[in-house]
């Protein structure tokens, strides 16, 4: 099934509304309900895992140039001139004194933890140690939806879940009526997000494994269950 485009889920919209013939509600309204919509389903549910990677200049620590659509960073990874991954661990801002003291800016050796400046689209990634030579983060992040502003665009939401995103532009357009229904499109569009999230949450059906010092592979449900 072909992912869904901006006009394909509006004239679906308007079938749910009974407005084919668009005597109740204009196109650009239910584009921006639309759009919405596919925004507010990444935004809660998380669901575009995606990844970027971002050159590094040698004796530069700070990072400013990342994507101006994250949501939530999941892992970074600094990959070496030889092509070596290493995962940095994330530490926050006064939590990094006590890696760097007062040499922030001054040591430079292969970095191994980050911390976070601002938020976006202006986030920034501040390295420790200041890498000595140039590299490359590969950053996997959560992304919110784009804005839909033409017919053809995609609607950037997992293929299967569409429905999700009319469920809320229909609220939302009843809602702009003051018409009762809006209570009950509400209603189903918040449960249909909840299993969104429960489905996507992990895409494999495999149990995950924790590793605890003395253990090695301990599944996820015994770890749990202590």
């Amino acid at each position: 099934m072909a992912q869904a485009t901006l006009s394909s889920l509006r004239n679906s919209l308007r079938r749910r509304l009974d407005d084919v013939a668009g005597r109740g509600w204009t196109d650009p309204e239910l584009n921006e309900y639309i759009s919405e919509g596919a925004r507010d389903v990444t935004r809660v549910a998380e669901t575009n895992l995606t990844t970027t990677t971002v050159p590094v200049i040698g004796g530069v620590g700070l990072i400013t140039t990342l994507p101006t659509d994250i949501l939530r960073m999941y892992r970074v990874e600094w990959i070496t001139a030889d092509d070596r991954a290493i995962a940095l661990e994330y530490r926050d801002m006064n939590n990094m004194d006590a890696v760097w003291w007062d040499h922030q800016s001054i040591t430079q050796s292969q970095p191994y933890v980050y911390c976070t400046q601002g938020y976006p689209p202006a986030l920034k990634i501040q390295l420790y140690p200041v890498p000595s030579e140039s590299g490359t983060l590969k950053i996997f992040y959560y992304k919110i939806a784009a804005k839909l502003i033409d017919d053809a665009q995609l609607v950037d939401i997992p293929e299967g879940w569409d429905d999700i995103v009319l469920d809320y532009a229909e609220y939302r357009a009843y809602r702009r009526d003051a018409d009762e229904r809006w209570k009950s499109a509400k209603a189903i569009y918040d449960e249909s997000l909840r299993a969104m999230m429960s489905t996507t949450r992990r895409y494999v059906e495999a149990t995950g494994m924790i590793q605890e010092a003395g253990y090695v592979g301990l599944p996820q449900w015994i770890y749990n269950g202590w």
